[in-house]
C-alpha cells in the first residue's frame, strides 16, 4: 500500500492492475489477410484498424484460436510472417498484444 505523506489518500497497489491484465501469453504468426475495421482513438476520431483471426500457441505448444483486433497503441497492419505476442486474461480476454521477434518467441510456440 502506498500512502502519500501527510494526507489520507490511499493509492491502490498493482494488485488490481495485475488482476485485470495478468494472464497467459500466446504467439500468433500472421499468415492471413486482415479484415479492415474502425478503431476509436482518444481524440474522438475513428481510424482504420485491422482484425486478424488465426491459431496461436503458448510456450508449451498448446494451440488456441483468437480474433485479434488492433487498437490505437499499434494499429498495424502486420506483415505476413510477423509474430504477435497476445496476453490473454481469463476474465477479460485479450488485454494486450505486441510484435515480437523469433528470438523472443518460445521454441514450442514458433
Amino acid at each position: 500500500m502506498n500512502l502519500l505523506q501527510g494526507s489520507k489518500i490511499w493509492w491502490p497497489s498493482s494488485t488490481a492492475t495485475k488482476y485485470q491484465y495478468d494472464g497467459h501469453s500466446y504467439y500468433m504468426k500472421i499468415d492471413s489477410q486482415p479484415i479492415i475495421s474502425n478503431v476509436e482513438v482518444p481524440v474522438g476520431i475513428s481510424i482504420q484498424g485491422y482484425t486478424y483471426e488465426g491459431a496461436a500457441k503458448n510456450a508449451q505448444g498448446k494451440i488456441r484460436s483468437f480474433k485479434l483486433s488492433t487498437d490505437e497503441h499499434d494499429i498495424g497492419p502486420f506483415k505476413a510472417g510477423q509474430i504477435i505476442k497476445i496476453n490473454v486474461n481469463r476474465k477479460y480476454g485479450i488485454v494486450d498484444y505486441q510484435r515480437v521477434t523469433t528470438k523472443e518467441t518460445p521454441v514450442k510456440a514458433r
